[in-house]
């Protein structure tokens, strides 16, 4: 692995070869994406670049690790106060779409 392996865009062929025969050579029980933004093809605030990358990613796991659990994480939050924000699971503005830009206006 390299400093370019930080920011892989499944949008590569490449990309898709190396994780597929990363996937098929270990056969893990789970598999996690983080930062599921440095794989998404295109961009990830749009929703139809999202399922793709999602789609692509599950397409490779499950093609060698059919019962692997898949864990994308995104967004994630650091600091004592987003870690409160994160577990006010009655405020659904904290886990909605451009919640972040919403809450900075």
């Amino acid at each position: 692995l390299g400093m370019n392996d930080a920011m892989l865009s499944l949008g590569e062929l490449d990309v898709q070869l190396r994780l597929s025969a990363t996937i098929q050579m270990e056969r893990p029980d789970v598999v996690v994406f983080d930062p599921f933004e440095a794989l998404v093809a295109g961009d990830a605030n749009l929703t139809p670049d999202v399922r793709q990358t999602v789609a692509a990613l599950n397409r490779i796991v499950r093609q060698y690790s059919p019962n692997a659990a898949i864990l994308i994480v995104h967004h994630s939050r650091t600091g004592a106060a987003n870690l409160k924000m994160g577990l006010d699971v009655f405020n659904s503005g904290n886990f909605a779409k451009g919640a972040k830009l919403r809450a900075a206006s």
